[in-house]
């Protein structure tokens, strides 16, 4: 019988990248030059990735590291794989910076970034991704949230796979963690159930 269960994971924290697809971890050699160390480790082709804001680099990389080596098109259409997710700081770190330039003379390339969603977008346009997107505002990794809403959207037939999970970026501190869910009847991944996620979770914040 066919579940809906996490098929992979990918996470950033403590300036460290990993993920289980395939399994690579990656260390940063500090925090201010992290992110642009892991787009070179991953070997993204992304021209656009420096002049993205943090909390979108830090997406990008999640979502590469996660589906490195996959090709979900190959699976899907566009428009059946969805993007769920939450952070904290929304983008706030941008805004400072945008209100800092609004000083002198507003800044347009940091005002496009103004917005949480805005890495959704990044993460949809970098791999061709055209299903539903949402970004929540939780203070901190809601595992339920995520299990409820994603339930919901493959139940209805909305998608049939979602790439989900939290990322968070204030003050040069990079987070991510982030999953892809889909039915499978293989007992080889994990129920997609809060109780997992959470466990999941916690066990790579403490490693």
């Amino acid at each position: 019988m066919k579940q809906v269960r996490v098929m992979r994971y990918a996470a950033i924290r403590n300036n460290q990248l990993i993920s289980d697809n395939p399994t690579m971890v990656f260390s940063g050699s500090n925090a201010d030059r992290f992110l642009e160390e892991a787009y070179g480790f991953l070997q993204l082709i992304y021209p656009k990735f420096y002049k993205m804001d943090s909390l979108c680099k830090t997406a990008l990389l999640a979502s590469g590291a996660l589906l490195a080596q996959t090709d979900l098109l190959k699976k899907y259409a566009p428009a059946e794989v969805g993007i769920t997710l939450s952070t904290r700081h929304s983008s706030l770190d941008t805004d400072l910076k945008y209100a800092e330039s609004m000083k002198t003379a507003s800044s347009p390339s940091l005002f496009v970034y103004t917005l949480p969603n805005v890495a959704a977008g990044e993460i949809s346009i970098r791999h061709g991704l055209q299903g539903e997107t949402c970004c929540f505002i939780e203070d901190f990794f809601n595992a339920k949230l995520h299990t409820d809403y994603v339930d919901q959207l493959l139940a209805l037939g909305a998608v049939k796979c979602c790439l989900s999970g939290w990322v968070d970026f204030f003050e040069n501190k990079a987070e991510a963690f982030f999953y892809l869910a889909e039915y499978s009847d293989s007992e080889n991944y994990p129920l997609h159930q809060s109780s997992i996620l959470d466990t999941k979770y916690q066990s790579i914040w403490k490693s």
